[in-house]
């Protein structure tokens, strides 16, 4: 009789591995881009929509699976209205700020509103407009659902917090009412991590290829794990950069004491621009030091993220999927991609593009149990005359 150890090795050495592959070069895209951009504001933004297919269209015409390329089928003309309503509601809200304020909050009011059904729109569309093999995607979420996510999940939150904070107000203690809204704060910032998980779940579990549903068991405990060891490395971040602090403190403390004192006695005069230099030194030193650490947790918290989500994931019984990201890995794509796009003006931009979607591609690997030639044949037949009907998008940059 086999032990479950020896039935998961077994399963894990029939599993073959699909690697992604992105095959597009930098100065290819540079020439859909410049010529995108310049249309762009030469009709005065209508030809964004173009812009949009062809960069879709060229993206996954060349990520690769087993060989074959993925495709973008939408129309240009199918996502102009929705950009044109985009358009029209964030011209509302800049002439609203300078103009009418009832204006420029009715115009978010209708963002707010509508934001999960364009989001659901979004999905449905692009997921159906995409295709591998001849096979198109699917999306099956539910409206309400997605409305519960995006908009109930947030009222309620803010609700809980007014309770909250309305009991506080009854507290003679100060020490107490200090540590409830601290603790009311803190509850509140951690529903995003729940957040996170029930907006991923919603997205991978109603994603389908062809008839065949994607399903992903996610664990809000695990999304917990993540969000809270980032919370660690900051504090200890912290903990880092008060240590240093105190050493340079012992090292040069009479030079920073008088610099202090002179602010204190004297804050205008000959002592200016002693004080501006003391600044001016301080943050040099720790504005890079804010941003290389930002970049460092977004790195750890996207890459722990996409790696347990989608290892989670699985297409119908025979495949599952596989992400490897690396936060370093992943921190040296972004902060390089930035400083490329910075030090060229961002003419690098298409370059740095390229550089993420081979890095996303080369990351991530389909295992299937069986042959993926004979699984696509078999969806084909299953698929049959099975179609959709739908509507123009109201296009969004979300999807699988």
């Amino acid at each position: 009789m086999s032990t479950a150890a020896e039935d998961e090795t077994s399963l894990t050495t029939e599993a073959t591995a699909y690697p992604f592959e992105f095959r597009g070069n930098g100065f290819e895209y540079f020439k859909i881009w410049i010529v995108n951009i310049l249309l762009t504001i030469l009709t005065l933004y209508v030809y964004s929509a173009w812009a949009k297919v062809r960069t879709n269209r060229y993206f996954y015409g060349n990520t690769y699976l087993d060989n074959s390329s993925f495709e973008y089928h939408v129309k240009p003309l199918q996502i102009l209205l929705s950009r044109l309503i985009a358009a029209v509601l964030m011209a509302l809200i800049v002439f609203g700020q300078n103009f009418s304020p009832i204006i420029s909050l009715s115009a978010w009011g209708i963002i707010i509103v509508l934001f999960p059904w364009a989001l659901w729109r979004s999905l449905k569309f692009n997921s159906y407009m995409s295709s591998y093999r001849n096979i198109r995607f699917g999306f099956d979420g539910k409206l309400g659902e997605l409305y519960f996510i995006a908009i109930g999940v947030p009222i309620l939150s803010i609700i809980v917090l007014g309770i909250a904070a309305f009991c506080i107000s009854f507290v003679g203690s100060k020490v107490l009412t200090t540590i409830a809204v601290i603790a009311s704060v803190i509850g509140f910032y951690a529903l995003y991590p729940w957040m996170k998980k029930l907006i991923t779940a919603y997205m991978l579990n109603n994603y389908r290829y062809g008839r065949t549903p994607f399903a992903a068991e996610l664990s809000t405990g695990s999304y917990f794990a993540i969000y809270g060891k980032a919370v660690l490395l900051f504090i200890a971040s912290l903990l880092i950069v008060g240590v240093i602090g105190a050493v340079v403190y012992s090292v040069a403390g009479s030079g920073i004491t008088d610099v202090l004192r002179s602010m204190k006695e004297n804050a205008s005069g000959d002592n200016d621009e002693a004080i501006g230099a003391f600044i001016e030194k301080l943050t040099f030193i720790f504005i890079p030091l804010t941003y290389i650490w930002f970049f460092l947790l977004y790195a750890y918290i996207s890459a722990r993220v996409r790696n347990y989500s989608l290892s989670q994931t699985t297409v119908g019984t025979d495949i599952s999927l596989k992400s490897d990201v690396g936060a370093r890995a992943l921190t040296w794509l972004t902060v390089s991609n930035l400083l490329i796009i910075i030090f060229s003006v961002g003419l690098a931009f298409p370059w740095a593009k390229v550089r993420a979607a081979r890095f996303y591609a080369k990351h991530t690997t389909l295992l299937s149990t069986a042959s993926l030639d004979q699984y696509i044949a078999s969806e084909k037949q299953e698929v049959g005359a099975f179609g959709e009907e739908l509507g123009d998008a109201f296009n969004l940059d979300i999807g699988i």
